[in-house]
């Protein structure tokens, strides 16, 4: 769990899976189903506003119509009113909240192999 001042939107709890590159291929699809299913947990109910940021790799880049086309499912899925979705600069990734996590769990994760 993240600790963080009680106003700061920067709150939460990390979710990080870990996939067979093989047998669970990287797709917008599987995103969209693996962010359906942590948003649809009991506790997160009424929420009706997603953003979604992204580095703009090849399964989040939001020009792309693939993406489009999961957004929209995920969108009508979870009953939104609102879904934003922002692709940082290239080589911005700092702005993106999920980047600081991930570069503090790289660095709990060095020298590991899995």
């Amino acid at each position: 769990m993240i600790r963080c001042r009680q106003d700061s939107s920067n709150c939460g709890k990390i979710i990080a899976t870990n996939k067979e590159r093989v047998f669970q291929p990287s797709s917008p699809f599987r995103h969209a189903a693996e962010i359906h299913s942590v948003l649809a947990a009991p506790g997160l109910e009424g929420k009706k506003t997603l953003l979604l940021f992204s580095d703009g790799g090849p399964d989040h880049r939001v020009t792309y119509g693939s993406v489009q086309v999961s957004l929209l499912s995920l969108f009508t899925k979870l009953d939104l009113d609102h879904l934003i979705a922002a692709r940082t600069c290239p080589t911005q990734s700092w702005i993106n909240p999920a980047e600081r996590c991930m570069s503090l769990l790289n660095l709990g994760l060095q020298n590991v192999s899995l």
